[in-house]
């Protein structure tokens, strides 16, 4: 989770890899800057973009305890820990 403009200042593909090294496979946040997203795509690392009021509440919720978010690609939805489930914009050329 992160909150807006994740990324800034490292666009290069080094930065995904670092990233998926360690296992990360999705990362949720406001905004992301466009070259990361692109390079992100290209390497199988999935940004998710939701509302700023979303993102927040994930957040908060995270830093108090353990919390599970599950993002169905497949189906575009992320549903949350108390079960509320959210759309996930995805581009189908990407998705596939």
């Amino acid at each position: 989770m992160s909150d807006a403009n994740f990324r800034c200042g490292s666009s290069r593909e080094h930065a995904v890899w670092a990233l998926t090294d360690f296992g990360i496979r999705v990362v949720i946040a406001k905004s992301f800057t466009d070259i990361f997203f692109n390079n992100s795509a290209k390497n199988g690392l999935l940004l998710v973009k939701l509302q700023d009021e979303i993102v927040d509440k994930i957040l908060v919720n995270a830093s108090l305890s353990e919390y599970k978010v599950k993002v169905d690609l497949e189906n575009q939805i992320v549903t949350l820990q108390d079960g509320k489930e959210y759309h996930l914009d995805y581009d189908q050329f990407r998705k596939h």
